[in-house]
């Protein structure tokens, strides 16, 4: 065996870095190629499940001009609105510093405590440093009752 001297170990290294540079790493995912596990090309598979939606409450049950909260309900901070025959489900995170909003009936507001930021009923802003309206979720009403999509 012969003595490998500091120049052909160097030659030995660049040629390995090279060789790895081309060839990638078996099984490796390659951000080149449309899938993560470096497969080909696949059809789409296609889906039978539909959008899924959460009961939220009955529209009777919310006043006419005001608020219902429906966070339990919903899974996330929010509030069911309803203005005549139009329903609403708004966000009860400020989005200024996402704070829980509250509705506060004598005014028909939703009022954020940590910062003194207001919304109409709504959800546009009426005061204080929220940057945009709150956040409205999409609902579905069927058989007067309204029901969070997902």
């Amino acid at each position: 065996m012969r003595d490998v001297g500091r120049r052909d170990a160097l030659r030995l290294t660049a040629g390995l870095a090279v060789l790895l540079a081309t060839a990638g790493c078996v099984g490796c995912p390659r951000p080149d190629l449309p899938y993560a596990d470096g497969g080909a090309a696949r059809p789409p598979e296609a889906t039978t499940t539909r959008p899924s939606r959460r009961e939220l409450a009955a529209i009777a049950a919310v006043p006419d001009g005001g608020a219902v909260d429906v966070s339990a309900a919903a899974g996330e901070p929010a509030y069911l609105i309803r203005s005549g025959d139009t329903v609403r489900a708004l966000s009860a995170t400020c989005t200024h510093a996402n704070c829980a909003v509250s509705w506060q009936a004598n005014s028909r507001q939703f009022h954020c405590p940590c910062h003194r930021g207001s919304f109409d009923s709504q959800g546009s802003v009426l005061s204080g440093p929220p940057p945009r309206p709150l956040d409205e979720l999409q609902i579905v009403v069927e058989n007067g009752t309204a029901y969070l999509q997902s």
